[in-house]
């Protein structure tokens, strides 16, 4: 899943919200590259196969939730540092990195986000700081 890059000295949070809303990708804001938050907008209402696949996906969410409360990191955020090679390789980060793609694959196929999938189960985001 790829996402968005905002700056976040260059946008106002009417700016954001909006981007937000007219974006079927995750936003990342931040500085110089380095996203500190995924902003994405939720939709009301999710068809039946959607809720399926939301279903599906719980035990992965709560294998990559997991990985976000040991490291204190988004899993986005870990997949753009991964992926930039601003982590090392460790057998957890392959784990972890196997993990969120499968849940972003997943979440692509079926045109969900993971804030769907958060209020969908009834959890509340990891908040990382800047």
């Amino acid at each position: 899943m790829q996402g968005i890059f905002v700056d976040k000295t260059k946008v106002t949070v009417e700016e954001l919200i909006e981007k937000a809303r007219k974006s079927q990708r995750p936003l990342y804001l931040g500085l110089a590259g380095q996203p500190e938050v995924v902003v994405q907008a939720v939709r009301k209402e999710l068809d039946p196969e959607q809720k399926r696949a939301i279903r599906a996906l719980s035990g992965l969410y709560r294998k990559i939730r997991g990985f976000e409360e040991k490291h204190r990191m988004d899993s986005a955020e870990f997949f753009y540092r991964y992926e930039s090679n601003a982590l090392e390789e460790s057998p957890t980060y392959v784990s972890w990195w196997i993990a969120y793609s499968a849940f972003a694959d997943t979440l692509q196929r079926h045109n969900l986000t993971r804030n769907e999938v958060e209020c969908y189960l009834g959890n509340s985001p990891i908040t990382t700081g800047g």
